[in-house]
């Protein structure tokens, strides 16, 4: 028999009823949290401009009081990327247990307003790597998605897999990030609708085809670099730029970031006979 099994992502602002709904029939939750109440409420204000870390830590709270397993999701911007080490010990005393993802600011939603808060590349790869070496100490994982070492992947994510994403408006995106169909990307992500009238999905052929291109293998500016197999041609939507809208063979400050995080995980894996990030 086929199993099932359900997850969501959220940013832990909710009623104590439905943290506890959450808690008890959801088999993973990824939760969205960057850090002390001075990053937290910088970074993450409700709409209303009021603080929600005291929310976020009473969800977290729910979760482990119910055994469910959670990973936290870090968005590391010009704000609190000097303290990564630091959110390493905090989460580890705040998330105990969780496994702990540190991703960088892009130029999307609030930061087409305010580049000067994403990262630079070099900041974010020097102050990780500092943040792995605290996680070894404190037996925490610490992950980055565009650095893995733990297998071989021809496609970061399930893009060019025939990712199968319906949006609450019926579309179908092979795009966690392009869930709207009023985003900018909508035209190369989405590939397919629902047609009520004959009661199955429409599927757009060429664009589809055009996202299973989307592998390391087509990738030339790839080719030659080490960690091809492993960041894979890094993130789709974090590529498109411009008037290019299916250019994706443009190496972006994200390829240097990328190799150096690599190259240290791989010296990780070598100098040590257990290494966690392995």
């Amino acid at each position: 028999p086929k199993r099932v099994a359900f997850g969501m992502a959220t940013n832990g602002v909710m009623s104590p009823e439905k943290a506890t709904y959450i808690a008890r029939h959801l088999n993973l939750v990824t939760l969205s949290f960057d850090g002390p109440p001075d990053i937290q409420n910088a970074q993450r204000p409700k709409v209303d401009g009021s603080e929600s870390y005291d929310d976020v830590v009473a969800f977290i709270g729910t979760l482990r009081e119910h055994k469910t397993p959670y990973v936290v999701r870090c968005t590391v911007t010009d704000l609190n990327v000097e303290r990564l080490p630091e959110l390493v010990d905090f989460f580890t005393e705040t998330a105990p247990g969780a496994l702990i993802h540190l991703e960088p600011a892009f130029g999307r939603g609030r930061c087409l307003d305010n580049p000067e808060q994403i990262p630079m590349a070099d900041r974010f790869a020097d102050r990780f790597i500092e943040a792995l070496e605290r996680a070894e100490e404190r037996d925490a994982m610490v992950r980055y998605s565009a650095a893995r070492i733990r297998g071989s992947y021809s496609s970061f994510c399930g893009c060019a897999q025939d990712a199968f994403n319906v949006t609450p408006d019926g579309q179908i995106t092979g795009c966690y990030e392009v869930c709207d169909s009023s985003n900018e990307f909508a035209d190369i992500f989405h590939y397919g609708v629902w047609n009520p009238d004959t009661g199955a999905f429409d599927i757009d052929r060429e664009r589809l085809n055009r996202l299973r291109t989307l592998t390391v293998q087509n990738k030339e500016l790839c080719a030659n670099c080490f960690a091809k197999w492993n960041c894979s041609g890094d993130c789709p939507v974090k590529l498109v730029r411009g008037e290019a809208r299916f250019d994706f063979q443009r190496p972006s400050a994200r390829c240097q970031m990328n190799r150096k995080i690599t190259r240290h995980l791989l010296s990780m894996a070598l100098d040590k006979k257990k290494c966690r990030f392995v």
